[in-house]
């Protein structure tokens, strides 16, 4: 996590917006707060970010958070509800 806004919080809104054309992983999908400032990815891990992005269909979405652990501030443990496509 290398982004300079705050770790979302349990019960706080996010944007999912799909990134098809990041350098690094075409299946990407940036994380957004309400003010739109970026607060991380949807990791790649376990094929997470490659099964969020058919989700989205290349659209963004809203998402809710529903637990998040910081312990590890590097690899935070975050997990959402898609609210919407």
């Amino acid at each position: 996590r290398n982004h300079k806004a705050p770790a979302p919080e349990v019960g706080e809104t996010v944007i999912l917006v799909p990134e098809p054309n990041n350098e690094f992983d075409r299946n990407a999908v940036a994380v957004y707060n309400s003010f739109m400032e970026q607060v991380g990815y949807v990791r790649q891990r376990g094929n997470t970010s490659e099964y969020v992005a058919k989700l989205l269909s290349g659209k963004p979405a809203l998402g809710q958070i529903c637990f998040c652990d910081m312990r590890n501030e590097n690899s935070p443990i975050i997990l959402m509800d898609i609210l919407s496509e």
